[in-house]
Parts: C-alpha cells; sequence; structure tokens
C-alpha cells in the first residue's frame, strides 16, 4: 500500500528508520515533519487525557523515610534550600523565570541525578536491585539513531541510559531507559512527550505504558506523564518552588529508582526482545512480521518463534553484562548497527531470555509457531473463542491458546480527572520550541488511529493486524474525513474511536446504533483500560502479494469466503474486516472440512479482532472495515457521519476489492483507468473513497460496460471473473434493501454459495503465472496476444 510519511499505519519493521545529524538545508523539512508528527499524536490523544493526584503513590510509591533521607542529602549538598518562611523551595543554579528552554535542560538533569545519587549513597541494595540500576540522566538535545518511519529526527531534551552519553553519541529508542521534556505549555509538551513515548512503544513491543518526565519551565512545575494504550495518564502538576511540590517531584524519582521488578516497570516478564517463555519453555522470536507505532491503539505486533533448546541458566545474562553488552555495540560505526524499528536476534543485540515463564492451560506447542500480541478494548470478544467455534473450517486458522499479559490496570478504588490539554482551544499555544520544532493545531477533519499499520507489509503468518484507537468525536465523521487505509477505529460511546495496525481496520462506537448530526455539547470522558492478550497460533503462511500466480490468488480469496462463510453460519461472527492484509496463503495445502469439489485449504482468513456476533448489541464498537476495501454503502454511510449497516454482503464486496486491489498491485504498467483506480483505492478521504467505488463498481458490473474497458496484461484474464463478482455483489446488496429480516439468512447463504460457485469456474480458465511483456508503445500485453480495441 502507498502511503505518506508519518501515516498512522505504519508497520516499522519495514521502514528504515535511520536518521542523520541535521544539515541546515533540512531543517524546514524536519519541522514539517514534526509537526504531522505531533498532529498524529494530539488526535490520538484527544479526548484521553486525564490527571489524578494518586499517580506517583500507586505507580512509583516511594517509602517516605527514604525520600526524608534523600531530601536531607540533597539540602546538604546545596541541592536546595528553603525561604525564610519555610514553605517555598530555592533550587540553587536554576535559571531565573523567563529563560530560555535549554538553559534549563543542565540544570534540570542535574537535579535528576542528585536525587539518584542521594538514593544510591544512603540505600546501595535497594539500588542495585532496581530496575534503573545504573542508569543516569544526561542533556542529550540531537537527533535519535532511529525515528518514527525515519522521518523526522526526534531530538528528546534529555534521557536516562546505562550507557554514558557524553560526547554527542547517539542512541536508538530501545536503548532509551527514560526520556524527559522540557517546555513552556502543557499541550506542546504533552504532545512532543507523546512522540518520544510512540516511539518507545514501537521499540519495545513488552511494555505496557512508557513514563515521560515533563518539565513547564514557565510554570516551573513538573508531571509524570504515564503513556499507555488507552491514553495518557498524569500526576497533578509539582511547583518545584514550593515545600509540598519539590517533596512530591523527589518521592517520585526515588519512587521509579525503587521498581526492583519488570513487572513495576510495566513490562511483560515473560518476554524480552529476544524470547518468549510459556511452561518453562523458551522460544526465541524468529522473525517480526508485524511491529506497529502508536500509542492510543490495539498495538498489534506479531512474531515467529521457534523453540530454543539452550538452557536456560546459560541464556540469562547479568546486568553488567548486559550493560557492557551494550555499550560495545553503542559505540559501533552508525552504519553497522539496525534500526530500532528491526530489532530481532538478527541483530546485534544479545539474546536476553525472560526473567520469568507464563504458565498457561496444558497445550501441545510446535517447535515453531506464531505469537500475536495486542491491546483490545473492554467488550471484545476474545479472538480466540472466535475462531475456535469454527476449527478445522476451509479457510480458518488453526488456533492452540490465548491469555492475558502483563497490562496497564488502574486501581478499582481510585478515579481519575479528565485533562482537557488536547483540544482545539489548546492547542497551538506559543511555544519557544527552542530546539528548532513546533506543532501546529491537528486538522479538524483527521480521523487519528493511534495504531495502524500497512498490511502489504506482513510477512504474514497467521494473525498480524488489526489494530484499534483513534480518538475522534463522533461529529466529525462525515465531511470527508481522513481515514488511514488500514485503520481500526474504535470509538467508543464519549466519542472516542481506536486506531488499527497490522492489516488495519476503521470501527466507530455507538450504543445505539443511531445516527446523531446534531452538535453535541461537552461530554465527560472515561479513560480506556486495554486488555493486553497475547495469542497463541499454529497456522503460519505468507501474505497474499507473494502468490505464485492468478490461479492461485483467485484460490486463496475463494478459500478465505468459504471461512468467512464457516465463520458466520456455524461460528455465528460476522468478520467485518476483509483486507489484503487478512488473508493468508499456506506454504502448503493442509486438509480441512471438505466442501465440494474443493479437497484441501491452501488460505485462511485472519484477524478476528474485530468479529461481532450476528444480532447481537454493539459491543466496544460498530463500525470496521479496511478503506480501500470496504463496500461502497459501506462508504456511503461513513460519508454522510451514519452508522453502516454492516452484512456478509458488505464483506463479500470486500473480498471483490482485494482481489482488484493484488491484480494492481501485480501490474508494473497499468493503464490510464488503472493509475486511477490505484490511486482511488489508496485515498486516505471518505470523500474521494467513496464516490469512487460507485463509479468502479457500477463500470465493472455493468452487463456491457466491462467489456470496454482497456486493462493491463495482469487484468485482462480476470475481467470476466471482476464483471460477474461485482455484478453479484451489486445484485445482492440491492435485493437485500426490500428483503425482510426473516429472509436475510437466506439471502446471505444464496450470496455465499454464488461467490464460491462463480470463483470456482473461472479459476481452472486463469493463466498459471503473472505475464509482463511490453510492446513497442510500452504498452503491456499478456504474451501471445494482439492489440484489441480501444477501451475506456
Amino acid at each position: 500500500m502507498l502511503h505518506a510519511p508519518l501515516k498512522h499505519n505504519t508497520d516499522v519493521h519495514y521502514h528504515s528508520t535511520d536518521t542523520t545529524v541535521l544539515n541546515t538545508e533540512d531543517k524546514e523539512l524536519h519541522h514539517d515533519k514534526q509537526r504531522e508528527l505531533q498532529d498524529i499524536v494530539k488526535s490520538e490523544l484527544r479526548n484521553a487525557t486525564f490527571e489524578a493526584s494518586w499517580v506517583p503513590d500507586t505507580f512509583c510509591p516511594a517509602d517516605p523515610d527514604i525520600v526524608t533521607g534523600v531530601l536531607t542529602v540533597l539540602r546538604e549538598r546545596n541541592v536546595f534550600t528553603t525561604a525564610v518562611d519555610g514553605k517555598q523551595v530555592v533550587l540553587i543554579n536554576w535559571p531565573a523565570p523567563g529563560a530560555g528552554e535549554r538553559q534549563f535542560y543542565a540544570p534540570f538533569v542535574g537535579k535528576l541525578n542528585a536525587i539518584i545519587d542521594a538514593f544510591e549513597v544512603l540505600y546501595p541494595n535497594q539500588y542495585a536491585r532496581s530496575f534503573f540500576f545504573g542508569t543516569r540522566f544526561y542533556v542529550y538535545d540531537r537527533s535519535m539513531l532511529g525515528s518514527v518511519d525515519g522521518e523526522a529526527a526526534l531530538k528528546p531534551d534529555l534521557l536516562a541510559s546505562k550507557t554514558t552519553l557524553d560526547g554527542g553519541l547517539r542512541i536508538y529508542w530501545y536503548h532509551a531507559m527514560l526520556a524527559g521534556e522540557v517546555k513552556l505549555s502543557w499541550p506542546e509538551l504533552v504532545a512532543q512527550a507523546a512522540t518520544y513515548a510512540r516511539c518507545m512503544f514501537a521499540a519495545t513491543e513488552h511494555r505496557a505504558f512508557i513514563p515521560i518526565l515533563c518539565l513547564n519551565h514557565a510554570e516551573g512545575s513538573f508531571r509524570l506523564c504515564l503513556y499507555h494504550r488507552g491514553g495518557l495518564l498524569a500526576s497533578m502538576a509539582m511547583d518545584l518552588e514550593t515545600i509540598d511540590g519539590f517533596h512530591m517531584f523527589v518521592s517520585t524519582i526515588v519512587g521509579l529508582w525503587q521498581w526492583d521488578s519488570l513487572k513495576k516497570a510495566g513490562c511483560e516478564p515473560s518476554m524480552s526482545h529476544s524470547h518468549i517463555s510459556f511452561n518453562d519453555s523458551q522460544y526465541r522470536i524468529t522473525a517480526v512480521l508485524c511491529r506497529c507505532q502508536a500509542i492510543r491503539a490495539r498495538a498489534t505486533s506479531v512474531f515467529v518463534v521457534q523453540k530454543d533448546e539452550t538452557p536456560a541458566d546459560e541464556g540469562i545474562k547479568t546486568r553488567s553484562q548486559v550493560r557492557d553488552n551494550m555499550t560495545r555495540v553503542l559505540l559501533l560505526n552508525d552504519k553497522k548497527l539496525e534500526p530500532w524499528s528491526r530489532l530481532s536476534p538478527f541483530d546485534n543485540l544479545m539474546p536476553l531470555p525472560p526473567s520469568a515463564t507464563k504458565q498457561i492451560a496444558p497445550i501441545q506447542l510446535p517447535n515453531t509457531f506464531i505469537v500475536k500480541c495486542s491491546h483490545q478494548p473492554d467488550g471484545r470478544h476474545k479472538e480466540e473463542d472466535v475462531f475456535r467455534s469454527v476449527q478445522g473450517f476451509i479457510g480458518i486458522p488453526e488456533i492452540l491458546g490465548g491469555y492475558e499479559a502483563e497490562q496497564f490496570n488502574i486501581p478499582m478504588e481510585h478515579t481519575t480527572v479528565e485533562w482537557d490539554i488536547i483540544s482545539p482551544d489548546k492547542d497551538g499555544l506559543d511555544s519557544d520550541d527552542s530546539d528548532g520544532y513546533s506543532s501546529s493545531d491537528a486538522d479538524e477533519n483527521s480521523v487519528a488511529a493511534d495504531e495502524v499499520e500497512d498490511s502489504k507489509n506482513l510477512i504474514m503468518p497467521i494473525e498480524s493486524k488489526a489494530d484499534d484507537g483513534s480518538d475522534n468525536d463522533d461529529d466529525r465523521r462525515g465531511n470527508g474525513s481522513c481515514v488511514d487505509h488500514n485503520e481500526d477505529s474504535d470509538g467508543t460511546e464519549d466519542g472516542n474511536n481506536d486506531g488499527n495496525e497490522c492489516g488495519g481496520s476503521v470501527e466507530d462506537d455507538s450504543e445505539t446504533g443511531e445516527a446523531n448530526q446534531e452538535v453535541k455539547p461537552h461530554r465527560r470522558h472515561t479513560i480506556e483500560i486495554r486488555r493486553h492478550r497475547h495469542l497463541i497460533i499454529k497456522t503460519v503462511g505468507r501474505r497474499l502479494e507473494l502468490v505464485d500466480g492468478p490461479g492461485t490468488l483467485a484460490r486463496a480469496i475463494q478459500h478465505a469466503i468459504i471461512g468467512h462463510c464457516a465463520l458466520f453460519t456455524v461460528g455465528g461472527y460476522l468478520h467485518r474486516d476483509v483486507s489484503n492484509g487478512n488473508i493468508v496463503v499456506l506454504p502448503k495445502p493442509t486438509d480441512g472440512c471438505k466442501i465440494p469439489p474443493i479437497n484441501q485449504c491452501i488460505a485462511v482468513l485472519i484477524d478476528g479482532d474485530v468479529a461481532k456476533e450476528w444480532g447481537s448489541r454493539e459491543q466496544a464498537s460498530h463500525r470496521s472495515g479496511t478503506l480501500p476495501f470496504i463496500s461502497a454503502q459501506v462508504a456511503d454511510r461513513w460519508l454522510v457521519g451514519m452508522p453502516p449497516f454492516h452484512t456478509p454482503i458488505d464483506d463479500l464486496e470486500s473480498f471483490v476489492w482485494v482481489l482488484l486491489y493484488e491484480l494492481l498491485r501485480w501490474t508494473a504498467k497499468r493503464t490510464k483507468r488503472e493509475r486511477l483506480w490505484w490511486k482511488q483505492m489508496n485515498a486516505d478521504t471518505l470523500d474521494i473513497a467513496a464516490p469512487s467505488k460507485h463509479i468502479t463498481l457500477s463500470m465493472w458490473a455493468d452487463p456491457e460496460l466491462y467489456k470496454h474497458i482497456k486493462l493491463s496484461s495482469i487484468l485482462r484474464p480476470f475481467r470476466e471473473l471482476l464483471h460477474k463478482l461485482f455484478a453479484s455483489a451489486a445484485s445482492f446488496e440491492k435485493e437485500m434493501r426490500t428483503t425482510s429480516e426473516t429472509d436475510l439468512i437466506n439471502l446471505f447463504d444464496r450470496a455465499y454459495i454464488q461467490f464460491v460457485q462463480i470463483l470456482e469456474s473461472h479459476i481452472p480458465l486463469l493463466p498459471a503465472e503473472f505475464t509482463f511483456r511490453k510492446d513497442s508503445k510500452d504498452q503491456e500485453v499478456p504474451k501471445g496476444s494482439k492489440k484489441g480495441k480501444k477501451g475506456i
């Protein structure tokens, strides 16, 4: 799929993220891309930012006696003193009010390191057990080695690292233990810090939340910001010039350094960058198939894992060994280092087995299988339950199990307050942005997807995709809103949406399914908590674009339709997200429930994340699909802000769009009409996608017009097949409008049968291989054919 820089749905595994030191002539380009990235994270976080006074004591509780001891040492070392009244704090070597942003970097880092040093001196044993053992803060203020898509050279003001960052050394986001940001306004500070959290999430899939240290130098106040898959939870502002505020600041940092386990730091202890452990057995990650970047998202990542026979005690390294190895790697020439988006066992990183194992129900695990990690909104069906309802059918993947991993939790007794910091009236405040970057207001028509991925980039397993998490207001869903190709915007009843990932989809939330076109008053939103789930999948395959010929492509789509039919008619679930990324071709045919005349399965339909029980009340969302492949009627209803009535007919039409899309992908030299289709199918806006779908569908469904479409050599053998499939989709959609509810199931049955039969009759007529040959006018023609009449 074609994507502009900094797309929401970027599969970072396939995008190089190397950046270089900024040249003077490049700065304006980087400014633009930085503003675009900030707009993305602002859209992700809108209506999803909260604050609470209990955040430090809940997530990084510090022993009061330790804090008192650290404060005593800080006073003795002239880090601070108190005013005569005893209520105000005087920070030694602190810039005067009105000083520029950069003048606060070194003093802020100095205060942080002073707190850490005092803690280490007073409590060396606790310090040695700390998750942050050996970590210090440094003024960074230079571009990272890896950034989002490699398009915006992000420059965090300060970083905490186990490696000395003096002398201009640049590191990857994977190696950043903590990041900090200094700015003079909270809206800009939250947005800039969010770009760092987005990168750190993408670099470390097993993180449940990312803490960022934020200093508002205009106010002289500090916040601990915890970015998680539901948005942002921040502490209340701590005034560093008051006794209470400075005391809480010191307590927060000490509390962070008292994290003595991966779990406290928000990490899944049974997973590392190189391994996952189940039932006391280690499985090495041998391939990263899908890795997403987003904050508020389903954040799907997909890995191929293989049993590692290396004894566990031989693989575990001491903290000092890990630190020494990291230093060695970082000091290599930049060109020898892989960007963080490709961190895997194939990189220079030392394999690091997990510190714990996940005990799951007794199942027979093969030596090689797939693990899919995602953060699901509450109310979703478990994906293993969806597919287990039809295990063994043609077109259905084999699921081994699923479980909940480490996730972001808020104790039931605590409540949060909505912090309306990312909103139209808050965006665009003046910022000194002295690092050269500034942000602009988020586009009001932009539909953000916190996590979305490019489905074409998956080297498919059985599961690799959808994510949800964007946050849009319901009253902006019309007007040709910008929607990512692979976005699973999962709206909530407060008007929030969720975006999607590896193969993405777009969903929208509504309790009633009623369209509401009126302007809504401001409503209170509730913090969104997502369930971090791991799915274990036996079926492994390759992505649809890697098929070995036209016949295999059509057969793969036919088998996916059969799986879709089984899921609906037997399991009772409507898939709702048919896309090219959600059809996986198997390495060799396998036996399955036989449907005459089909004996073996060559492809499966994956990703049941957004599947819905037919006839059930809407759960976390009701709007679902992937923009290039949604049906014309679904696109229409999105465009005018109406909740779509998603049916099996819409999904069947989506299969036809997948076929057309993949044929266009294979076409090296497209005709003028094909270039237009390709551009329209890759459009990011509904006001282009919706009308273009109707025009294309009508053209293919017309009994005479389709014959005169000028086609390239790749599409020409599919002319009759595309016509019959599009015509059937249009006919069933029209018939459905006048069909009573009691007769709908019969109509759906007939549609499934007709689509399968159309494909069965045409597959034998398709060529064995895709053919490419150009004539003297550089026009593609199939081998052995003559030029035909001019077409439209």
